[in-house]
């Protein structure tokens, strides 16, 4: 059931890397930056059910560098485009 949440997981963060491509070429910077990073957030943690017990902390530890990073700047975005 693991593998299948991790091709779940991968698959909408490659959705959302897409959906930040084309933010980014509309010219909705911050939108398109909050996007990338929680398309980065799915995939790292996706290909995290993947791995041994070993590497899966670090993996786990660097996808929620991005989710942080990624709700940082969505909450930019949520203050600047009232």
């Amino acid at each position: 059931m693991s593998k299948t949440y991790g091709r779940v997981s991968i698959g909408l963060g490659f959705v959302f890397l897409f959906v930040g491509a084309l933010d980014a070429r509309g010219g909705f910077g911050v939108w398109a930056a909050s996007s990338i990073m929680l398309g980065l957030f799915l995939v790292v943690v996706g290909t995290s059910f993947f791995v041994t017990d070993e590497r899966r902390k670090s993996r786990r530890r660097l996808s929620f560098g991005f989710l942080g990073a990624a709700a940082v700047l969505l909450v930019i975005a949520l203050a600047l485009f009232r």
